[in-house]
């Protein structure tokens, strides 16, 4: 699981469509941060775009999990969208997990979670907030199979885990987000696969399989 997941991501090399359209995709973002956690918020967005044109093109991925602003914030103990599109889980009316990302690969439940701290300190608490996010999953699909994919920037620092079993570590180039040009390019067919999915067809797909 680990070494196909990470080799069929390490494996992708967008053509120059795949690139324009993960581009365009990610110049079409209303960013809301600032200073350092602009640079975070941006890094997010491209883990995401990047990863859903590999899923487009991965036959090993059956579902990606879009995401999506025009959701309302609904129900309880529960995956759903926030205000914003993200992917939350919210329990009893508290959201207790985000989710930067949500796929099944070989019909396993995978999370993502990009980061671009160098704090040690920032990983172990860090390490225990993907325990807490993948019980919650775990709980909700209704089997062991689930795994975090964490992406971070090369040549990282101080990237230490304590032994998760669970977890897929990728590294992924970010390009210079400053100077990133909008594609004018129209894309209706290479981004409407039907591996793009929303978080009723995805929850629908595990109550029937488990």
């Amino acid at each position: 699981m680990y070494k196909d997941l990470n080799n069929s991501i390490k494996k992708f090399n967008p053509d120059k469509q795949e690139l324009d359209l993960i581009l365009s995709k990610f110049s079409s973002h209303v960013f809301s941060h600032r200073g350092d956690n602009l640079f975070g918020e941006k890094y997010e967005v491209w883990v995401y775009e990047y990863l859903k044109s590999w899923a487009l093109q991965c036959d090993d991925v059956t579902s990606f999990v879009v995401k999506d602003k025009s959701e309302e914030l609904k129900g309880s103990n529960q995956l759903c969208y926030d205000k914003n599109g993200q992917i939350v889980y919210i329990e009893q009316g508290v959201k207790k997990a985000e989710y930067d990302g949500l796929f099944i690969y070989k019909n396993k439940i995978v999370f993502v979670e990009s980061s671009v701290s160098e704090l040690r300190k920032y990983f172990r608490n860090l390490e225990d907030r993907l325990k807490i996010k993948r019980d919650l999953l775990v709980d909700y699909f209704k089997t062991e199979e689930v795994y975090v994919l964490v992406v971070t920037r090369p040549k990282k620092r101080s990237l230490v885990y304590r032994s998760l079993p669970y977890l897929v570590l990728y590294k992924l180039k970010n390009p210079d987000f400053d100077n990133i040009q909008i594609s004018d390019r129209v894309f209706e067919t290479i981004d409407n696969g039907s591996k793009l999915v929303d978080l009723n067809s995805i929850s629908s797909f595990f109550s029937s399989s488990f």
